[in-house]
């Protein structure tokens, strides 16, 4: 919306060599509340646009130096002038000098002697249309940007997506080839009576298994996320209970890791889909364990703040995330540049899909985080009453 008040504080340039027309033209605008300088030749209306740069020019045709065509030519021709609107003044009222004008590039034409209403008139609807184009142009330029930013998110997610097929390719083809390999090494132990053999092959069978359901599950909630078909039931839940869950979830891969998990009991309770808050819980400690350090810590606080509102928070010891990358963490199908470089598993949905179910649970996921010195991811659930 155009601001009344910027367009009488602009600054009006009068250019004439009678020191009465610029008398006139001086009152008359100033009165109106413009800032107004004045010029008495076609070099000094050159000096000052190059200085300071008016919001508009009355410019008078006839000059002791520089023809006042001319003088409009000249700012016409400078990318830095080329916008700012000139009005011709002039006592001639000859057709084809008030043509040679608008050829030079002028936008309007006032005759001698002045008509005070006319010229604030004209003065006020030049101005006013300047300011509407400056705001087009703004708002033009933003959404150049916003289509810009657009374009390369979309790029990114393509990519991204582009980049999960091949991942899940590996990913699904690793316990694949597992169940395949030991089902027919199963096959020889069991012709050659290996009992202690066939447990062990029937547990790496098991475990390839599971492993390949979680990718498939992890798939089908993406899809069922995306088509807006996810109901969750919410219930007066345990947090305590939530992540001893979560972290007899990711015990054997913390153990792997040599990472420590620290956890006090809070005996608070939450509103949320107990299962659904699990997987989340379990999807921020996997990640905290993938991305610590070699006998890294990882430590859950639980906490009551401000508007009934239940904190659980997850902070690692880890390698961190790089400011360029927080912007996309969220996003399915991206994975960090730390855990490609290092070949950490994973397919890149499990913060998309925490983010989702959280505030499917009326909360939402917060995290800040150090190069080199860890992350803390923080679910923000509502309070539940005691039972």
């Amino acid at each position: 919306m155009l601001d009344i008040n910027k367009l009488t504080d602009m600054t009006i340039l009068i250019v004439d060599d009678l020191s009465d027309n610029l008398k006139v033209l001086y009152n008359t605008l100033n009165v109106a509340g413009y800032n107004i300088s004045m010029a008495k030749t076609g070099q000094q209306a050159l000096n000052h646009i190059n200085d300071h740069q008016p919001d508009l020019i009355l410019l008078d045709i006839t000059l002791p130096d520089i023809n006042g065509l001319d003088v409009c030519r000249t700012i016409k021709l400078d990318k830095t002038t080329e916008k700012i609107p000139v009005i011709f003044i002039s006592s001639s009222t000859d057709t084809s000098d008030v043509v040679k004008g608008f050829e030079a590039g002028c936008v309007d034409y006032i005759c001698k002697p002045f008509v005070e209403a006319e010229v604030l008139a004209r003065v006020k609807t030049h101005l006013t249309l300047k300011c509407l184009h400056e705001n087009l142009e703004h708002r033009v330029a933003e959404r150049t940007v916003a289509l810009e930013k657009a374009k390369t998110l979309a790029e990114t997610a393509n990519q991204a997506k582009t980049q999960f097929l091949t991942r899940m390719t590996h990913e699904f083809k690793t316990p694949l080839n597992s169940i395949l390999g030991f089902a027919q090494l199963l096959e020889q132990q069991i012709l050659a009576g290996e009992m202690e053999e066939l447990f062990s092959s029937r547990n790496y069978i098991l475990d390839s298994g599971k492993h390949l359901l979680r990718l498939v599950e992890d798939v089908l909630d993406i899809a069922t996320i995306d088509n807006q078909q996810l109901k969750l039931s919410l219930e007066n839940i345990s947090v305590d209970e939530v992540i001893k869950a979560a972290i007899n979830s990711v015990k054997d891969q913390a153990d792997d890791a040599g990472i420590s998990i620290s956890f006090t009991d809070s005996k608070l309770r939450v509103i949320a889909n107990k299962d659904r808050l699990i997987q989340v819980i379990t999807n921020l400690l996997s990640n905290a364990i993938k991305f610590n350090f070699d006998k890294g810590l990882v430590n859950i606080e639980v906490q009551l703040i401000d508007q009934r509102q239940i904190e659980i928070s997850i902070k690692d010891t880890g390698v961190g995330i790089v400011p360029e990358e927080e912007e996309s963490l969220f996003m399915p199908f991206t994975r960090l540049s730390y855990a490609e470089e290092q070949e950490i598993p994973g397919i890149g949905l499990g913060l998309s899909q925490s983010r989702y179910l959280v505030s499917e649970m009326n909360g939402h996921i917060n995290f800040h985080s150090q190069i080199g010195q860890g992350s803390v991811f923080s679910v923000r659930l509502p309070q539940a009453n005691d039972e």
